[in-house]
């Protein structure tokens, strides 16, 4: 019914020529028509909004104890233990170092066409809050890819000058806020700003819910090191210093004065509305030694918990990267980036036990994490509670259940070239070789035993088999079970597939053998 349109304009703008070539007719499109304008109707969106209860949900409903609860438990069942050598659960008084450029990541939080979170919690800040900030030291310790970076940080507000009117520098930036996103008219605000980092419910300057206005801040910066800095510049924003346009690194020096110009555009795309605007301009110091900091944060600690993987920048529709291992979105090779990779095999050497936590979208050739470190979990993108559910399973405050729902190949060399469109080797229901780790795969803190499998054929006839089993945990701890039932069929004499997930439920089972 829907077309969403591209950047070549829009499929359904043919529609004209279609119905008088007689491709299609207008009844058909009707039938489309009016079960989209029924959605619109429903929700409300030609009506005033006090006649809208949508409009009337507020956050403290959305963002409530009991919805924010859901949230970790979605996020505790989307976690997929992959590998543990008895490391964990870890010991309550372990000082842990966080490392990794996933570890403070937000981007983990959302994946693709998400919404914003009440209450983001990355990897780092979940662990923090649970461990406590003394136990826990942290580095990023590498780019996510080449020359990608994940932990850009606001500019401080003590870079950050501005001339008052009696031409003495004081801290902040001025601001100017404009009606139209295209300066045309006079600024409705102008006021100080300590620094550009801003995430509003509504329009600044007028409290709609959807507004389109521009802003205009006009400051000194004044670095306090000398070093190659890269800036974090939205698709909205244009960064100029002494009066040049910013499109990467600037190098600048401590203790001088640069003027520094931004624009922020906050207008509705073909993509997106100017619903809940955001504002940032972040930066990063280049000539950081990151791996020097993560070292630093090893001799430390007794556990390294490396939060890798990649993210929705990298993997997602029409994205205007191009690096190794990725192309505008899609996935040349499977392997984890190189910077990353580089990083765990020096942590490595440190002797110190790693739990490599990595997070994507799509499966990773975890190969050396599955032959060198003391744990490996999956964790997809889990969503605004992920920090909590991270750190409750670390700590074996619940037993993980996740499934893998796609399977972990140990590199795009065991499959057929992505333009051949048969099945043959491809996937779990019909790859003939060795796998990393299968769909469906997934560890337990619980120990499961299964015992009296039956089944029952006398419904043969009416092509349905009842098939029992009995389930034990004969563990320390209370776990889900995810229990999984495959169907194959070897003897036909038509192409089935070697096997395929016919059937599966979960149970909930308790320790004590008297307890299946």
């Amino acid at each position: 019914d829907l077309n969403c349109g591209d950047y070549h304009g829009n499929t359904y703008s043919y529609l004209t020529n279609a119905v008088a070539e007689g491709l299609i007719t207008e009844e058909e499109i009707d039938v489309s028509l009016k079960r989209l304008m029924k959605a619109r109707f429903k929700l409300g969106m030609f009506d005033s909004e006090d006649k809208v209860s949508y409009s009337k949900i507020p956050y403290s409903v959305v963002g409530s104890a009991e919805h924010l609860a859901l949230t970790r438990e979605a996020a505790e069942k989307s976690l997929v233990l992959l590998k543990n050598d008895g490391i964990l659960p870890l010991e309550a008084d372990v000082k842990v170092a966080v490392i990794g450029p996933n570890a403070d990541n937000l981007d983990i939080l959302l994946g693709n066409y998400n919404g914003k979170p009440v209450n983001p919690l990355t990897p780092l800040k979940g662990i923090k809050q649970y461990l406590g900030d003394d136990n826990v030291q942290y580095a990023p310790g590498s780019a996510l890819a080449e020359g990608l970076y994940s932990h850009y940080q606001p500019l401080p507000a003590d870079v950050l000058w501005h001339k008052n009117a009696y031409g003495k520098l004081v801290p902040g930036l001025i601001a100017e806020y404009y009606p139209d996103p295209h300066f045309f008219d006079q600024p409705v605000i102008v006021r100080v700003d300590s620094t550009i980092d801003f995430a509003w419910e509504k329009a600044p300057i007028n409290g709609l819910s959807e507004d389109e206005f521009g802003i205009r801040w006009q400051v000194f910066i004044k670095p306090e090191s000398t070093s190659t800095y890269q800036f974090s510049i939205a698709n909205n924003m244009e960064v100029k210093i002494n009066g040049e346009l910013v499109t990467g690194s600037v190098t600048l020096e401590e203790g001088k004065l640069y003027s520094l110009a931004v624009e922020s555009l906050i207008v509705s795309t073909w993509w997106a509305a100017s619903i809940e605007p955001e504002v940032e301009l972040g930066w990063l110091d280049l000539e950081k030694d990151m791996a020097a900091e993560a070292m630093g944060a090893v001799d430390k600690s007794d556990v390294i918990i490396f939060v890798g993987g990649i993210s929705a920048r990298l993997e997602g529709e029409e994205r205007d990267l191009e690096l190794d291992g990725f192309s505008h979105g899609d996935r040349t090779h499977i392997n984890l980036p190189k910077p990353q990779e580089d990083l765990l095999k020096a942590l490595h050497k440190t002797g110190k036990p790693i739990v490599y936590v990595n997070l994507s979208g799509s499966a990773i050739a975890l190969n050396w994490q599955e032959e060198n470190a003391s744990a490996v979990i999956q964790g997809f993108y889990p969503g605004e509670a992920t920090g909590a559910a991270l750190a409750r399973l670390l700590w074996g405050q619940y037993s993980p259940s996740g499934r893998l729902p796609v399977t972990f190949y140990k590199s795009v060399d065991d499959l057929p070239a992505f333009t051949d469109y048969t099945m043959n080797n491809r996937t779990y229901k019909y790859y003939e070789g060795d796998v990393l780790y299968p769909f469906g795969y997934g560890l337990s803190y619980g120990d499961f035993t299964y015992s009296d499998i039956s089944v029952d054929s006398s419904k043969a006839s009416s092509r349905s088999y009842e098939v029992a089993v009995t389930v034990s945990n004969s563990g320390l701890m209370d776990s889900d079970e995810v229990v999984q039932l495959y169907l194959s069929m070897p003897d036909t004499n038509i192409k089935t597939p070697i096997q395929q997930l016919a059937r599966f439920c979960l149970l909930y089972t308790s320790p004590s053998p008297r307890d299946p």
